[in-house]
């Protein structure tokens, strides 16, 4: 794995992380934002990986056609996209 491909993927379990400890103190709207951020660092470290750069955008769905992912985590981007 490259080692830009591991900065992502760390800076995506952070956000996950501090989701978690926000869900326990009910900030759900830092929640929502959080979670969006771990998928997109997500998806891009995907991308770093399969191609060695990513776009530099934030659409959740953008990224996850980029990244080929499967027709129904296509609709969970979507879906992220709109609540955050």
């Amino acid at each position: 794995m490259k080692e830009e491909t591991k900065r992502w993927l760390t800076k995506s379990k952070d956000d996950v992380i501090k989701a978690k400890d926000n869900l326990k103190i009910k900030h759900y709207d830092l929640v929502s934002f959080l979670c969006q951020q771990s998928t997109e660092k997500a998806l891009k470290s995907f991308l770093i990986e399969k191609t060695g750069k990513f776009p530099k955008i934030h659409d959740l769905v953008k990224l996850g056609k980029l990244a080929n992912l499967e027709k129904d985590k296509s609709k969970f981007c979507l879906y992220t996209n709109k609540i955050s």
